[in-house]
């Protein structure tokens, strides 16, 4: 058997082959990522939501035994759970403004003690809790 034939005899694959299926891994890789990244604002969301629930509920606790509404009292009240998010505006009776997250990918959750409501933000929109 001559150098030519065993060349032509060894199988694999070729260069022209190979970039295709490449290409074919980068297009899909195209369509799948964005669907991925809305999940993970869908949970953050849910996270900030869920923060801010808990929240609630110290403040209406602490309303109720009628002590000082702040930010460490509703903390110390939740046994001093840390939170990611921030409070925008200072926590009072009448509710609080909480954020979470890094501009432009914030979340806001606003609690009104009055009606007992939550509003969220997304990226500036208005999103349902």
């Amino acid at each position: 058997m001559n150098m030519l034939e065993k060349i032509k005899s060894k199988k694999g694959f070729t260069l022209i082959e190979l970039i295709v299926v490449i290409a074919v891994i980068a297009i899909l890789a195209a369509i799948l990522l964005p669907q991925f990244t809305g999940f993970s604002d869908g949970a953050k969301q849910k996270s900030a939501l869920s923060d801010a629930r808990n929240l609630s509920v110290a403040l209406e606790a602490l309303v109720a035994e009628g002590k000082t509404v702040d930010e460490s009292a509703m903390k110390t009240y939740l046994g001093n759970k840390t939170f990611s998010g921030t409070f925008t505006t200072s926590p009072t009776a009448t509710g609080f403004v909480y954020t979470k997250g890094i501009t432009p990918k914030n979340t806001a959750v606003t609690y009104t003690t009055s009606t007992g409501a939550f509003t969220m933000t997304f990226n500036s929109m208005a999103v349902s809790p």
